[in-house]
């Protein structure tokens, strides 16, 4: 089975010393639950990572073991309003409240 991890790019998922592989030499197969669980519990105690780096690492290897890509998506954005939204907007706010005047201040400022 291939190697899942370079010199370059492996640091993040060393083994311990005492299995006997390089980390530029771990395949798929040589990851099982103790070895992660012995990694994550490395990277809490002895390296001070925290519970979020963890997490993102366990993540990263489990994306790399079930060879799932990431998914990306575009996000629609709105550039602009239009003239019966901004008017919306501007009378949104009711100038008979303390609240509604505070809002309408702040919805016409630029």
């Amino acid at each position: 089975m291939p190697p899942i991890a370079t010199r370059s790019n492996c640091c993040w998922l060393s083994p311990p010393s005492d299995i006997g592989i390089e980390p530029s030499r771990l395949a798929i197969a040589d990851l099982d639950a103790p070895l992660i669980g012995d990694f994550l519990r490395h990277l809490e105690d002895e390296r001070g990572n925290s519970v979020r780096t963890r997490n993102a690492r366990l993540a990263a290897v489990i994306q790399r073991v079930l060879s799932i890509p990431p998914k990306r998506f575009d996000r629609a954005l709105v550039t602009y309003l239009t003239d019966p939204e901004i008017d919306a907007l501007l009378a949104a706010p009711d100038p008979g409240t303390w609240t509604g005047r505070r809002d309408r201040v702040g919805v016409q400022t630029k």
